[in-house]
């Protein structure tokens, strides 16, 4: 019989994360964390600020508006991983682990 204690050793902590792109182009954006609540909220936050940037720096000649914009964001929704398989530093593991919102580059 597996002690339990050991196999819970092997098992890796669950993070959330969350990918953020514009319509037709690569992710631009990964929020990865412990607590899926807040990785959503994260996302979701980076979601309006990157329409509200992309909105205020529009040409005047660009007749777009703000929900033209967001209409043309995506994103991913939260997802559940195990820590190993996002392939983190050392480092943004660490922070993901003591509760931190971490931003991995991404390839």
């Amino acid at each position: 019989m597996v002690d339990a204690r050991k196999q819970e050793e092997k098992t890796e902590p669950t993070v959330y994360s969350a990918a953020i792109w514009w319509r037709d182009c690569d992710p631009f954006l990964q929020v990865v964390g412990i607590d899926a609540a807040e990785v959503e909220k994260t996302a979701l936050d980076a979601m309006n600020d990157a329409v509200e940037e992309a909105y205020e720096d529009s040409e005047p000649e660009d007749e777009r508006t703000a929900d033209d914009y967001a209409e043309d964001i995506c994103w991913s929704g939260v997802c559940t991983f195990a820590l190993e398989a996002l392939h983190l530093s050392e480092s943004e593991s660490a922070e993901v682990l003591a509760g931190e919102i971490v931003y991995p580059e991404l390839p």
